[in-house]
């Protein structure tokens, strides 16, 4: 069976197993090629990834994060505003048209706020230009004021009746910049106006939610949040109490006679002093610099003479002089974390946030403490 037996055995076409054993190679190599790639991308990627964290983590060890803390209208928004201005490149187009409408609702809210103040006052306006104000008011002014409604607002203003509650406002609590935006009435009704920086620093705007901007001051970045002051917005603050550096509480020293437009039992004073105590005792922020902006002062000068500050501190025996009641009231405000059983250092400033100068120089100390007191924690002082 020899060769027979060989020629009746059934040997595979030798074509055929190479090209089988060709393929599988191939195929076992190309797995093998994707598996290798996949894995030298996720090394790439985990490079990347990690190296993008360091340049976060560099970033926030160089970035101060500076939290603006205080009740409603002491003015944290104007220290923003004003923070844009200096750092920033101000405000865009689309911003500006923003705060033009906000300066019109300011203006309404103003002229309502008068008329509230007449009758508190017992001021009778002359029967036509009270018809002229209040079909104004009963319309839909919030858009536009056009020229119409400026002529009737500009006689409205110049009402004896008027005149004299705008030089009183400190008395009557008319809002801060009543007066201010009252004279410009007629800048307002100028073809394509466009408010000027001190018409938006001016502007009131209620604060909700979280607002941040951040900005170069020398060799460090910040970050400086603004956070609702309104007792309905403070439940939102702790979420931005991660790695504060500095908290920057502001109190309108004016407010000592005034409520709590959210709680017409408070006052707004003793309200702000509560706060700042609560924040001194927060364990959270234990380890965050505390700047005191005692706010308002222009505002507060003018109030004193007029309003003594037992109305909010009865055991108060000082006299009504902007040096000897401020001195009493930034006293009273760090004693409070005094009677809460916590000493921490810190640095008070009077300030006055619409004034430019004054707030850029007093921020910029504030930032300096900061910053040298970051190099002592760090051991590099």
């Amino acid at each position: 069976m020899g060769a027979g037996a060989a020629k009746g055995l059934y040997t595979p076409p030798l074509t055929i197993q190479t090209r089988t054993t060709s393929a599988c190679s191939r195929s076992g190599r190309s797995f093998s090629d994707r598996v290798d790639n996949f894995a030298n991308l996720s090394r790439v990627r985990n490079i990347e990834i990690e190296r993008e964290l360091q340049r976060d983590l560099s970033e926030r060890a160089h970035t101060l994060k500076l939290l603006l803390l205080g009740g409603s209208e002491s003015g944290k928004s104007t220290i923003v505003k004003q923070m844009k201005y200096l750092h920033l490149s101000g405000f865009s187009e689309s911003e500006l048209l923003n705060f033009k409408f906000s300066v019109y609702n300011n203006v309404i809210e103003i002229v309502h706020q008068i008329l509230d103040a007449a009758q508190l006052l017992q001021f009778s306006l002359p029967g036509d230009i009270q018809r002229e104000i209040e079909e104004f008011l009963s319309n839909d002014t919030s858009i536009q004021l056009n020229t119409n409604a400026v002529s009737k607002l500009v006689r409205f203003r110049d009402t004896p009746e008027v005149q004299k509650i705008i030089k009183s406002c400190n008395e009557i609590n008319l809002p801060d910049n009543a007066e201010y935006f009252m004279s410009r009435l007629e800048i307002m009704n100028e073809d394509g106006f466009v408010p000027m920086k001190e018409d938006i620093i001016r502007c009131r705007i209620i604060t909700t939610g979280v607002h941040e901007i951040m900005f170069q001051y020398k060799s460090e970045k910040l970050k400086l949040i603004d956070v609702g002051g309104q007792k309905t917005q403070r439940r939102k603050w702790i979420h931005c109490f991660d790695d504060v550096t500095a908290i920057l509480f502001v109190i309108a020293l004016s407010c000592y006679d005034q409520q709590l437009a959210e709680d017409n039992t408070e006052n707004r004073m003793e309200d702000s002093i509560k706060l700042f105590k609560e924040i001194t005792s927060n364990k959270f922020l234990s380890r965050s610099s505390l700047i005191l902006f005692l706010n308002k002062k222009d505002v507060f000068e003018k109030k004193i003479v007029q309003k003594p500050l037992k109305v909010c501190f009865p055991e108060y025996k000082g006299s009504n002089t902007y040096k000897e009641a401020s001195s009493y009231i930034k006293r009273k405000v760090l004693k409070a974390q005094v009677d809460n059983g916590i000493k921490r250092e810190v640095f008070p400033h009077f300030t006055n946030a619409t004034d430019t100068r004054n707030i850029d120089r007093v921020f910029n100390s504030a930032i300096e403490t900061v910053i040298l007191k970051n190099l002592n924690k760090a051991g590099m002082t």
